[in-house]
């Protein structure tokens, strides 16, 4: 595992981990967001917040990475003022943009799109991008 503190002021503050595309991983990316945001965001918040990020590092590992990869998730968390920006990266399959929708409950109770529902439930702002990181296919941007 791979923590880099890339800068911080009062203006912004951005945190990085890196980890191995498998499912025993992510429970490091849990401990990462929730030691990084402890301080700044009401524990029900943050609880909530590390949820939308598990669900979407977990579908990263279940479909871009079909069910695991030696390749890298990368989650990069960024605080400015009072806006909370999370951007995650894969390079797994490439996520076709627009496609993919969180599932209209309770008419639809199958599997595939729960995950996304509940990432919508809970975070501001959602969307998928093609990456311009190097290296990386896939950002899934988030905000709270």
């Amino acid at each position: 595992m791979m923590i880099e503190l890339l800068s911080q002021s009062k203006e912004m503050n951005k945190s990085i981990i890196e980890v191995e595309g498998w499912a025993e991983n992510l429970k490091k990316i849990r401990a990462f967001v929730s030691k990084e945001l402890e301080c700044q965001i009401p524990k029900k918040e943050l609880h909530e917040i590390v949820l939308a990020i598990d669900e979407a590092c977990q579908n990263i590992v279940r479909y871009a990475y079909d069910g695991g990869s030696d390749n890298l998730i990368r989650v990069q968390i960024a605080k400015h003022n009072q806006q909370l920006n999370i951007n995650i990266y894969d390079s797994g399959n490439k996520v076709k943009l627009g496609t993919l929708k969180p599932k209209k409950l309770p008419e639809d109770i199958s599997p595939g799109g729960l995950g996304l529902r509940l990432i919508c439930k809970i975070m501001d702002t959602h969307e998928f991008v093609n990456s311009d990181l190097k290296g990386f296919t896939n950002h899934h941007k988030m905000s709270f």
